[in-house]
């Protein structure tokens, strides 16, 4: 258990750093994390192992380290729970082994590579603080023990996961000395150089005490939205590339000390906004003159789906600078409930209550109204749109949901 991994760690500890003179170290080694790979659950806080939490919620002993493999961060509940473990005191890595497979990342073989670029994306934007991964050179395979292969013409260094474990090559057989690096390795390490950049624009905007009025990562969240969604990568290079070079210019820009931010509404409306500490002889937003309110420069217009950026031209020490922000997207109603006809393209499961539909007032229009007659407790029903509805590029899927007598 935990408590007995603590209870060990300081046993190890009194015994090999007995002396006064060696008391740092003692100390050093009673530090020493409970890391597990596995995901938090209310079992292991029932069962008295989690840090903080049931039987140890005073003593301080328990799981500490939390490293679920990559695919549990896919949903914001328990992205909510890690959060709320940090607040707790406790770490949060995340990893990859023989699971899981596409579409999340990995370092298998036959993995696509962009997946594992953007995980320190992902890493960054959910404050994970480490990736964890098991072994770099499985030069055999594991068949009820481990058996030597040929790492040269044989792949499989795990059942059903072409290179799990092995990232490096022997030099030997090129009279190297060293290791031979994998493109996989070559990969992950520019996903890591991109954290870099991450941090360094995060400083930058930081230490300009958030000029644009929102945390760093409201500012970039639609660099994030490109690449991925919960866990899982968008497979295009090319949108990789641009976001990439948008996150170069914000480097850029922030440099001197000017930041540029956009958001859009659900009448399609972006803000385009320019925040500097620098004097800026001209500002624009697709090509037109900015207005400067306060210490900002603010420009509208509305979004497209031909008009998804905010190209900005800035003027400053006798420089014209040019760059594009994504805006985030626009919105698009599938269905305006305008229209009668909406009643025959919903379908309700009503399990078992009595569900009548009509048109009704919504905070926003006209809305389908669902009256649900007899429901006792919790009222369970699925409602279906039927229709042609293209959702391929969509973020997400939006709906007000309100109940007007509670």
């Amino acid at each position: 258990t935990s408590k007995g991994f603590q209870d060990t760690v300081k046993k190890v500890a009194a015994q090999k750093f007995a002396t006064s003179d060696k008391e740092v170290y003692r100390e050093k080694f009673e530090d020493l994390r409970c890391l597990v790979t596995t995901q938090y659950n209310d079992a292991m806080v029932a069962a008295g192992i989690v840090n903080g939490e049931g039987p140890n919620e005073n003593d301080g002993s328990g799981i500490d380290t939390w490293c679920p493999t990559f695919n549990w961060f896919d949903t914001e509940q328990y992205r909510a729970i890690m959060e709320n473990r940090k607040e707790q005191g406790d770490h949060v890595w995340f990893y990859g082994c023989v699971m899981p497979k596409a579409p999340y990342a990995n370092l298998h073989v036959p993995d696509f590579l962009l997946p594992q670029r953007v995980t320190p994306w992902m890493q960054f934007e959910y404050g994970i603080e480490g990736q964890l991964y098991w072994c770099v050179n499985n030069y055999a395979v594991y068949k009820d023990r481990y058996v030597e292969r040929d790492v040269w013409t044989d792949g499989m260094s795990w059942v059903d996961a072409g290179g799990d474990g092995q990232i490096t090559y022997p030099g030997k057989r090129y009279g190297l000395e060293s290791p031979i690096p994998t493109i996989r390795l070559d990969n992950l390490r520019a996903g890591q150089e991109d954290y870099e950049y991450l941090y360094l624009l995060k400083t930058l905007y930081e230490d300009a005490d958030c000029p644009c009025g929102v945390d760093f990562n409201e500012y970039i969240a639609n660099l994030y939205k490109q690449l991925y969604q919960g866990a899982v990568s968008r497979n295009d290079s090319s949108v990789y590339e641009s976001v990439r070079k948008e996150l170069a210019d914000l480097i850029v820009l922030a440099k001197k000390g000017v930041f540029a931010y956009t958001s859009v509404d659900r009448n399609n409306m972006c803000t385009a906004v320019i925040a500097s500490n620098a004097t800026l002889s001209s500002v624009k937003v697709n090509g037109e003159t900015a207005s400067k309110i306060g210490s900002l420069y603010k420009g509208e217009f509305t979004v497209t789906a031909d008009t998804l950026d905010a190209v900005f031209t800035v003027e400053t020490e006798n420089k014209t600078y040019t760059f594009t922000r994504f805006t985030g997207g626009a919105f698009a109603r599938i269905e305006d409930f305008e229209s009668e006809a909406i009643l025959s393209r919903v379908s309700i499961t009503d399990r078992g209550l009595t569900v009548n539909k009509s048109l009704g007032q919504g905070k926003e229009g006209k809305a389908l109204k669902i009256d649900c007659v007899g429901a006792e407790n919790n009222g369970t029903f699925n409602v279906t749109v039927n229709g042609s509805y293209d959702l391929s590029d969509a973020e997400k899927l939006l709906a007000d949901l309100y109940n007007d007598s509670d």
